[in-house]
């Protein structure tokens, strides 16, 4: 039963956040539910998460067009969201204050500048990572635009503690 809950709280969540994102002018391109969380994602007291891959409804007519796309294909921004639920408001608070930190330990292969091309916000227990694979998004402002667009959207859907980084 308490499983049944959590799933159908989970369900209502992605619902709301899809309509959010539908809102600030992207469309969900697929989603998925990460089953088995890392050693570091665990130690950190993240209970679940799930990923959005989005991207804009509608370009303006050129985008991103500049010197370099000339005669090619403009780029429309493309970002995507995961939500981690965590344990508690203070490891979510936590999680957040190191958003663009690697994952730890020694084993980690991944070093920045990736983790740069990424923000967040905190819903009550709820992180959410907002980031792109394109630097051009983060130089021009896109990503921020989108993350500050979204979690007003977020925010209204739910009033709760938030923060942002």
């Amino acid at each position: 039963m308490i499983v049944s809950a959590f799933a159908n709280a989970s369900a209502q969540d992605d619902v709301e956040l899809k309509v959010a994102i539908t809102k600030a002018g992207y469309k969900v391109s697929k989603t998925y539910s990460s089953g088995i969380l890392a050693d570091w994602e665990v130690e950190w007291n993240i209970v679940s998460k799930r990923t959005y891959t989005i991207v804009a409804k509608n370009a303006p007519k050129n985008a991103r067009c500049g010197p370099e796309t000339v005669g090619k294909r403009c780029i429309s921004p493309s970002f995507w969201v995961t939500v981690e639920d965590l344990t508690s408001e203070a490891d979510a608070q936590k999680r957040l204050d190191h958003i663009v930190a690697t994952p730890p330990g020694p084993d980690s292969k991944l070093t920045g500048p990736e983790y740069d091309l990424r923000e967040g916000f905190r819903v009550g227990t709820k992180v959410y990572v907002v980031g792109t694979e394109v630097y051009m998004f983060v130089k021009d402002g896109s990503l921020t635009a989108f993350r500050k667009k979204l979690q007003q959207l977020v925010e209204n859907a739910k009033p709760a503690a938030i923060s942002s980084t």
